[in-house]
């Protein structure tokens, strides 16, 4: 079986128009899911267990002016679906949230391929192998975070004394984890974490449980969108603007998004479509971008592209490792140059 021949660069002008056409998409795809429909579900999935519902807790009213449904009168929005992280994503939120090496995440079950894509959030779901292994490699990167707890928070313990900062930390901590701000129920829950870990043991094993609580929380598995409507008969309602930097963020970077990100939202900054494209921009420009090219494979098809060279006997899994992904990855990456 022959091999096949490197395939040619990208031509270099077209990265004139390539960047600005990714802005554009980024634009377009959010100004359409900047939206989402509101059901008699999301009404039943809002409430907490204890009665109340967790709309205002998992997404703080907005600051900044927000989109009408005036706005967009003929915009049609499927119901939008419970989303869960998947492996590739868990990993790199994990990698940014703690600074450590995100290798145990590759013992959580693979995500199963639908269409190429691998992130088709109707068949994301959790078995009974997830949960048991979401327990086992929160408890790996916990463990392996606290070995450096300075470079987790830069709270003086010895000024500031332990439960302090145990506070501080689970704010901070707290809501790039759950990419919004922290409520007092989220900081409730932390802290009794960290009580839990502090008890027979010390501050570190107390900062160590709360991450592997906040690791399991549905508030991190999911990407979960839950502002209600001002009225119970809208069924088009606009997402906050936490919500939205989090599309944004796993849409550019596969991961959770950043302090600045947060800060934007928190001060209504992702508001207009021209605020939007500009922080696509600047999103681009990171080196996260370049790591989450995956779902640029995922678009041209690629996968389904390999099966069919081996499938016609013109590759064999060598020769497409050796030159067509590769390839495919360099081709993504010039585009977010």
């Amino acid at each position: 079986m022959a091999d096949i021949p490197p395939l040619p660069p990208p031509v270099e002008g077209r990265r004139r128009w390539l960047v600005p056409l990714i802005v554009a998409i980024v634009v377009a795809i959010l100004a359409v899911v900047g939206w989402r429909v509101w059901g008699d579900g999301d009404a039943q999935k809002s409430q907490s267990a204890d009665g109340k519902g967790v709309g205002a807790g998992a997404g703080p009213g907005t600051p900044g002016t927000q989109p009408t449904s005036e706005a967009c009168p003929t915009t049609e929005v499927p119901r939008t679906p419970l989303r869960r992280l998947t492996r590739f994503e868990y990993a790199n939120s994990v990698r940014d949230l703690l600074n450590v090496d995100p290798s145990p995440a590759a013992d959580l079950p693979a995500d199963e391929v639908t269409n190429s894509f691998d992130n088709n959030a109707s068949v994301l779901t959790v078995s009974a192998l997830h949960a048991e292994k979401y327990v086992l490699v929160s408890e790996t990167l916990a463990k392996q975070a606290v070995q450096n707890l300075v470079g987790l928070s830069s709270c003086d313990v010895a000024a500031t004394g332990e439960e302090a900062c145990a506070r501080a930390f689970a704010q901070s901590f707290g809501r790039r984890a759950f990419r919004r701000p922290v409520t007092a129920q989220d900081e409730a829950l932390l802290m009794a974490a960290y009580a839990a870990g502090r008890t027979g043991g010390s501050h570190a094993e107390g900062i160590e449980v709360m991450i592997r609580a906040a690791l399991q929380s549905t508030h991190f598995l999911y990407r979960l969108e839950t502002t209600a409507p001002a009225d119970a008969a809208t069924k088009l309602v606009p997402l906050n603007q936490f919500e939205l930097a989090t599309r944004l963020s796993y849409l550019l970077w596969a991961s959770g998004p950043d302090d600045a990100l947060l800060d934007a939202a928190a001060r209504g900054e992702l508001a207009t479509k021209a605020a939007v494209a500009a922080k696509a921009r600047e999103m681009l420009g990171q080196p996260k971008a370049r790591e989450a090219i995956d779902w640029f494979k995922q678009t041209l098809g690629a996968e389904n592209f390999y099966l069919e060279l081996q499938n016609h006997g013109i590759a064999d899994q060598a020769n497409v490792n050796r030159h067509l992904i590769p390839w495919a990855k360099e081709f993504g990456l010039k585009l977010l140059r």
